[in-house]
């Protein structure tokens, strides 16, 4: 599917280079959505300890250094709960 408004805010996409790939994608100058036409499967967890809860910084684009649940894509045909252990 090939979106022309930001399914989030409805402003008009632009076609640039948000992301480390260098490819260039469709995103919303507003909002920062980034179109993804290949959605791959990722893991993400929340760690609790202490009453405390593990944030890590984003290392690439979108949203580039700032704070996330660590986690990451799975590799093809990799097991999520393997592919969480991986990421951690």
């Amino acid at each position: 599917m090939q979106y022309r408004f930001c399914p989030w805010c409805s402003s008009e996409l632009v076609l640039s280079i948000k992301t480390h790939s260098k490819k260039s994608r469709p995103h919303c100058p507003c909002c920062e959505f980034v179109h993804y036409e290949n959605p791959k499967p990722c893991v993400g967890a929340v760690i609790v300890k202490n009453e405390k809860i593990l944030l890590t910084r984003r290392a690439y684009e979108p949203y580039q250094n700032h704070w996330d649940f660590p986690g990451g894509f799975l590799e093809s045909g990799e097991n999520p709960e393997r592919g969480l252990r991986r990421e951690l």
